[in-house]
């Protein structure tokens, strides 16, 4: 357990939240999870925190701005506290560039147990080894077009909380896609964008492959302002499958 330490995590994606939530709860962690940058400058002017987990990209005040604003503090206390990027980006110049802004490193989503784990060892406990191995994932579901194998890890088989977050997936996934065909055609390239970004993360999580790969190249497609037949296209496919897979967790889980 990793007890006695205390975790300031920005995420403003609320399926995130819960997985993150779980993740630090098992880990007997003193934690807060706010939505922005904004609400963690206000959490670090009344408490000390270890590590901030910062997502990049959030309402209000981005995680880029909030960091820049941490490492120029003139509270030393402040500055000296590690900063771990949440993101889906890989680019190592994008990466780069942030590491020169202040965070000392990165989480890639979709959240996996051992690199949340080993991230605080690093900067928490010193360099400290690790807590040994993740559990092995099991094998993923044959024919299915999901595979909850790493959330089953992730979460140490804690089969409520699969559910939890197959019935999340279940109940909003309508409303998100139905957010994108709405941003597409208004031409809305932000807000689609930004819905397909935080929903990958989602995807990935849940092993729902063909989604995720529709997801990525909306989010490309509207990052490029492509008002055209194939962006079009993809957001329709992305709907079908959506049908499909809801189809059949609704089956599995009896949700």
């Amino acid at each position: 357990m990793m007890d006695n330490i205390n975790i300031l995590v920005a995420e403003d994606f609320e399926f995130n939240q819960f997985v993150i939530k779980q993740l630090l709860s098992e880990l007997g962690s003193d934690f807060v999870i706010v939505s922005n940058g904004q609400e963690v400058l206000d959490q670090l002017s009344g408490r000390q925190f270890d590590i901030i987990f910062m997502d990049i990209e959030m309402p209000v005040m981005d995680g880029i701005e909030a960091t820049r604003i941490i490492k120029s503090s003139s509270s030393e206390q402040i500055r000296k506290i590690p900063v771990i990027g949440f993101t889906a980006h890989k680019d190592p110049g994008l990466l780069e560039e942030l590491r020169n802004l202040g965070f000392v490193g990165f989480i890639q989503k979709p959240f996996k147990k051992i690199d949340i784990e080993n991230i605080i060892n690093e900067h928490v406990f010193s360099f400290r080894d690790g807590r040994g191995d993740a559990s092995s994932p099991d094998s993923p579901d044959n024919e299915k077009k999901y595979d909850v194998s790493n959330l089953r890890s992730f979460c140490d088989g804690d089969e409520n909380f699969v559910v939890q977050m197959l019935r999340y997936f279940v109940e909003h996934t309508p409303q998100v896609i139905q957010n994108m065909k709405q941003n597409y055609q208004i031409e809305n390239w932000d807000e689609l964008r930004m819905e397909a970004h935080k929903f990958c993360s989602e995807l990935g999580l849940l092993g729902i492959t063909e989604m995720l790969s529709l997801s990525e190249s909306i989010e490309n497609g509207a990052h490029l302002k492509l008002k055209d037949e194939k962006l079009f296209s993809e957001i329709t496919r992305l709907e079908e499958t959506s049908k499909q897979v809801i189809l059949q967790i609704r089956s599995d889980f009896t949700i």
